[in-house]
């Protein structure tokens, strides 16, 4: 039987982190696909791909009533 692998990623801790200062936010790239872009964009890419985002939730039958009762005759979709 094959044996398990056993990650041997380091643990890291917040005190291994180096701090970051505005010094390192100053220096830093705005970067698009790998090439150096402008601030806006920066920003049209950060706004295409969040308007792709998808985000699903489960609710739970005491959370739906709660929509339900504040959606009245409208009705609520799950």
């Amino acid at each position: 039987m094959k044996q398990p692998s056993i990650s041997k990623t380091p643990v890291i801790s917040k005190d291994d982190a180096p701090m970051l200062t505005q010094a390192a936010f100053d220096d830093g790239r705005l970067r698009v696909g790998g090439k150096d872009a402008t601030r806006a964009q920066w920003q049209a890419a950060v706004r295409a791909k969040v308007a792709k985002l998808s985000v699903n939730i489960t609710l739970d039958a005491p959370s739906v009533e709660h929509f339900n009762a504040l959606a009245g005759e409208r009705g609520y979709k799950p």
